[in-house]
């Protein structure tokens, strides 16, 4: 994969005491992969786009 964007996402139903965030890469808009998440993953809340990055090596950011 090479040029895209880092994303850190959260989930407001994943309580704060387990410290889980989404790590992820995409080449894509981060917005349609937080739509895309949310939907696939059966959890009560839509994910949250906390952090991202555009980057021309997504591979090795996403490390």
């Amino acid at each position: 994969m090479g040029k895209g964007f880092v994303y850190v996402m959260i989930n407001p139903s994943i309580p704060k005491i387990l410290d889980m965030v989404q790590v992820g890469k995409t080449e894509r808009s981060p917005d349609e992969r937080a739509q895309e998440l949310s939907a696939a993953t059966g959890v009560p809340t839509a994910f949250i786009l906390a952090f991202t990055i555009i980057t021309s090596n997504t591979a090795t950011k996403q490390q």
